[in-house]
């Protein structure tokens, strides 16, 4: 690789206000949402301690910080969650990001997202997706 096409390193300090930033305009867009909207309500009561959580996971994914040392999944199992949930979560999401955010950690956020959002789906709900794709035997 030359010089020219090397990935510069990324300025975590600038970019983490925008990170912070991007958080809470999807739960902007998140609360407004008749789909997520009452989880959230459900949920999250402390939007304090939320966004901290949430500004240091983000920033883990894309800037590859360690302030972040929390299994993500936890929180998530008593939600009871459905394919459009993880639908409409991306899907907001990357709004808020094209909005949001600058380039490299747009197009980071954009792929880590759609990965997210598949991979959480079978993480979140495997005994669904096992039953509905398993054929059944009648003996």
């Amino acid at each position: 690789m030359d010089a020219n096409t090397e990935e510069k390193p990324l300025d975590v300090e600038a970019l983490e206000p925008a990170i912070s930033a991007c958080v809470r305009n999807f739960y902007v867009r998140g609360n407004a949402d008749p789909l997520l909207g009452p989880i959230f309500k459900d949920w999250i009561h402390d939007w304090d301690e939320h966004y901290s959580h949430m500004d240091a996971f983000w920033s883990r994914i894309l800037l590859n910080t360690t302030r972040y040392k929390r299994n993500p999944f936890i929180p998530h199992h008593p939600l009871k969650l459905k394919d459009e949930h993880f639908d409409r979560w991306r899907d907001l999401f990357q709004e808020a990001v094209r909005e949001t955010l600058p380039q490299p950690i747009q197009d980071r956020a954009i792929a880590a997202s759609g990965q997210m959002a598949h991979c959480w789906r079978y993480q979140m709900m495997p005994a669904e997706e096992e039953s509905e794709t398993q054929p059944t035997h009648k003996s």
